[in-house]
């Protein structure tokens, strides 16, 4: 019996080891991810310092850098997941502010919790995605709005 305890333990310890060493692979492979897309954005855009980045994933997945360009103005720069697809950018001051997106969030939605407000791109259009959890029911949901009016398009709860 004792013997049996030895080697679980052996195996416990093991496993968590393992899965240690699989973890920091994966936030590696991540932060290199992120700062190729950086290092994209700042060598074929007019972006000169980037200053945050946002991972948006929809039926494509892109890194959105949010920055300063030449003229001093901020700017989010979308780069795509594949190498071939064109960076694409829009100027912070086109569109909604993260604020208003909070704020109408809160009015539409007054049970739910705003969790975070990124920028995205779906269906070739600037968005702003809004993860909110009810406090009711506890389910999480998420909420697109059209970046430059600020319009809902649509949203829906995950089933958890």
């Amino acid at each position: 019996m004792k013997r049996y305890v030895i080697i679980l333990v052996i195996l416990v310890i093991a496993l968590m080891f393992e899965g240690y060493r699989i973890y920091n692979q994966l936030q590696s492979t991540q932060a290199s991810n992120v700062s190729i897309a950086i290092k994209r954005a700042l060598e074929e855009t007019n972006l000169t310092k980037a200053n945050q980045s946002y991972y948006f994933t929809g039926p494509k997945s892109y890194h959105v850098i949010e920055g300063i360009n030449e003229e001093n103005n901020p700017i989010f720069v979308y780069v795509g997941e594949d190498e071939e697809e064109k960076i694409v950018q829009v100027g912070v001051e086109e569109g909604v502010t993260r604020e208003e997106i909070e704020r109408l969030t809160m009015v539409s939605y007054p049970d739910g919790e705003v969790l975070r407000v990124n920028p995205g791109i779906l269906n070739n259009q600037f968005i702003w995605e809004v993860l909110s959890r009810s406090k009711a029911d506890e389910k999480l949901q998420y909420i697109f709005y059209d970046f430059h009016s600020g319009a809902q398009m649509k949203s829906f709860k995950l089933p958890l």
